[in-house]
């Protein structure tokens, strides 16, 4: 392809593609065209290393040929069909029973999803439905500051990284959204110090449920490792006390293990909450 050809490709995506983290009409003048194991190359032919797997949804790598030969088989005998109205298909039962075996006991219902901003999102519902089920109106999500859940409007709403940039221009958030401070202990927004703080940031998310009223608070998310803002590991009694707060509150407890589970840390291993 000659450069004038690939101006005019970056001219007309500029011009007609909108990016949703990048200003619109503007692009990075950047166009990748194929891929293989953890390379992929531009359309000028140059290489480079995919340190992120685009999102880390390609954590299996490029050109996996098991996963593109069984891709298409399933695509030639049937590409689509939904299961919201109570029919279903054998790959679906097939996946969630390998799901079963993989995930901790007692955690073997399962919605599939079509990315990471609908899962969260399909979170938040399932929660308020539960308490609603249940018989209460419990309906606030509390998340953390510096967090990020998708680009949704409930997962905007539940996201607290960038200082709203992600949200800027788009109005206010969905109701019933809290934040709380993070556990980035490197920079904490309680300016204190770690161990001597009592993990004040865990201590902060009960003092939340009391003062918005426990019967009202229906879940808390949290990334078991925060990504987006630098890939933050909290300290190793955050976990424990979160979830005996929320069991004892009676707060469902919310997992955001996109990009952290089913092996994208290099192990099979799934929070056990």
């Amino acid at each position: 392809m000659t450069e004038k050809e690939i101006d005019e490709l970056v001219k007309w995506d500029a011009d007609h593609i909108i990016h949703s983290r990048f200003p619109i009409g503007q692009n990075a003048g950047f166009i990748i065209d194929s891929a293989d194991g953890v390379m992929f190359r531009d359309i000028r032919g140059k290489e480079y290393i995919d340190g992120s797997s685009q999102l880390v949804c390609v954590n299996l790598g490029y050109g996996q040929r098991e996963i593109v030969e069984a891709a298409l088989q399933q695509m030639v005998k049937l590409p689509y069909s939904p299961t919201a109205y109570g029919h279903s298909h054998q790959p679906v039962i097939e996946c969630a029973k390998k799901l079963a075996e993989l995930t901790p006991e007692g955690l073997n219902c399962f919605q599939f999803t079509s990315g990471g901003s609908d899962s969260t999102e399909t979170a938040y519902r399932l929660a308020r439905l539960y308490w609603s089920n249940k018989g209460t109106q419990k309906y606030k999500i509390i998340s953390l500051y510096d967090s990020y859940h998708g680009i949704n409007l409930g997962s905007l709403s539940a996201d607290g990284m960038g200082k709203g940039l992600l949200s800027r221009g788009l109005g206010p958030p969905a109701p019933g959204f809290l934040h709380i401070p993070s556990y980035n202990c490197y920079h904490c927004m309680l300016d204190l110090d770690y161990p001597d703080c009592g993990i004040r940031c865990a201590q902060f998310l009960e003092e939340t449920i009391l003062r918005e009223g426990s019967d009202t608070v229906a879940a808390f998310i949290v990334e078991p490792i925060q990504g987006s803002v630098g890939m933050i590991s909290p300290p190793p009694e955050y976990w424990p006390m979160v979830r005996e707060i929320c069991t004892r509150h009676d707060v469902l407890l919310i997992a955001d293990e996109i990009m952290t589970g089913f092996g994208r840390t290099g192990k099979i291993l799934l929070m056990r909450l």
